[in-house]
């Protein structure tokens, strides 16, 4: 499942993890079948949860499994932001115009296929087509 922080303050992470709190605007993605910990530390907390398949799959500690998938916590405070001019892009191949056609630009982790990682993709004003992803 995905949280988004709304307002205040969550954390949501194993009970070994260091604590990371997340404020309004931040998002964590849950695997199906982890122990997982949410709490929240302010007077107001509320998150918006969506679900992608039922049943919700988050099991207490005693029946929990690992699927290959990792949490991910993103927030302001875990992210380094580079200046635009610090972005490196790459012309997408079967694009006509190597120039003004769309782009992308690696963000994080392993771009090997399997791998997590995250991307930017710009496409240009007058785009027209399909976005499709081969991500498992």
């Amino acid at each position: 499942y995905r949280g988004v922080v709304i307002q205040g303050e969550v954390h949501n992470d194993d009970k070994n993890a260091d604590e990371q709190w997340l404020p309004a605007g931040s998002f964590w993605i849950q695997p199906a079948g982890e122990s997982h910990i949410t709490a929240a530390r302010d007077k107001v907390n509320m998150a918006y949860i969506e679900i992608n398949e039922g049943p919700y799959l988050v099991q207490p500690e005693s029946e929990a499994f690992h699927n290959d998938e990792e949490p991910l916590n993103v927030a302001e405070n875990n992210m380094v932001w580079l200046d635009a001019n610090d972005i490196r892009w790459i012309n997408l191949p079967g694009s006509d115009d190597a120039e003004k056609g769309p782009k992308t630009a690696f963000l994080w982790g392993n771009p090997d296929v399997g791998q997590l990682s995250g991307r930017l993709v710009k496409l240009p004003a007058d785009f027209s087509g399909e976005i499709t992803s081969h991500a498992d």
